[in-house]
């Protein structure tokens, strides 16, 4: 199982700032964190991920490893390690958490595939409730 990301009301660039900020405090496990809430909530930002409540860290980096197929194995990482911060499993250390970062600036700066089949990875639908992200702006 894995760990709900809430409701993300930030700007993603606040929970960058925030990931850094923990990060220069010494605090490697907040800066995963916060960097795991920055991805998705670029994410979100950018419609490649329908936001919904039960948003888990590795449904966000599914849907993203679909637009950033290059960065997926990065992406499946990273929900792994939030997920073992969140729960406790273990500590992330200041390299896994600079690497947070680092995966966020490359896809912030990055340029995603095609959006005509973001949507779905290996012909699975990967919104939320079968919803596209197309019918959530047409309002369905």
């Amino acid at each position: 199982t894995s760990t709900l990301l809430d409701d993300l009301p930030l700007r993603s660039g606040d929970y960058r700032s925030a990931a850094q900020e923990f990060l220069e405090r010494g605090d490697a496990d907040g800066c995963v964190r916060e960097a795991m809430r920055a991805l998705a909530r670029r994410g979100i930002e950018r419609g490649y991920i329908v936001a919904a409540p039960s948003l888990t860290a590795r449904e966000a980096s599914r849907r993203l490893g679909v637009v950033f197929d290059e960065k997926r194995d990065r992406l499946r990482w990273a929900a792994d390690l939030f997920d073992a911060v969140e729960y406790g499993y273990r500590h992330a250390d200041h390299a896994q958490a600079q690497a947070m970062l680092e995966l966020e600036r490359a896809l912030r700066r990055g340029r995603a595939r095609s959006d005509t089949d973001h949507d779905y990875v290996a012909g699975e639908n990967m919104t939320s409730g079968g919803m596209t992200n197309d019918d959530v702006a047409a309002g369905r």
